[in-house]
């Protein structure tokens, strides 16, 4: 199955995204990668498609390591909620999930869940997010960069406090009081 499935899957993420780069951003990722440097990419999180875009930067950085001698990035490790592959955000997305996880991963994407705290929302534990993190790591030191994408935990686009208009959306915001905030320091 996965052989029909996965190719599909990479239509399907190829189709739905346009990534254009200047040959400027290319050449300095290139050099940041012979130099020893670990790709770090921080989204904002605006829904469930980003990952798709995603994929396709994955796909990017790794085509770029690629032209650098033992290739040293094998593509991105990307931390997302626990609770879209589990199903806990609903059935839909749980299927989404598992149609395009085998392209994303042919890409040089590896996904990492993890427990939020508004998974909780959805009746899940966050028990054990330290060894939810375990993959990450061992997906860092095979050579993958890393993906986060902190809106999820707080809302990006809402409107920041004391906004005069309540439906502008404002993109990125400074992530505070969650547990993600020890990494995106780290990062």
């Amino acid at each position: 199955i996965e052989r029909i499935i996965n190719p599909f899957a990479e239509r399907v993420i190829d189709t739905l995204t346009d990534l254009r780069v200047t040959p400027e951003v290319t050449t300095q990722i290139a050099e940041l990668i012979a130099a020893g440097g670990i790709p770090i990419g921080y989204g904002n999180h605006e829904g469930h498609g980003d990952g798709i875009a995603i994929v396709k930067v994955a796909e990017y950085v790794r085509n770029i390591s690629f032209q650098i001698p033992d290739h040293p990035v094998k593509g991105l490790a990307v931390i997302f909620a626990a609770s879209y592959s589990s199903g806990h955000q609903g059935e839909e997305l749980r299927r989404s999930y598992n149609l395009l996880v085998g392209g994303g991963r042919n890409k040089g994407v590896e996904p990492v869940p993890a427990t939020r705290k508004k998974d909780e929302g959805y009746g899940m534990s966050r028990e054990h997010i330290l060894r939810e993190m375990r993959p990450l790591i061992r997906k860092l030191h095979e050579g993958f960069g890393i993906v986060i994408l902190p809106e999820g935990s707080v809302q990006g686009g809402r409107p920041r406090p004391g906004a005069k208009n309540i439906d502008e959306i404002n993109g990125m915001i400074e992530v505070n009081n969650t547990k993600l905030i020890d990494l995106f320091n780290m990062a």
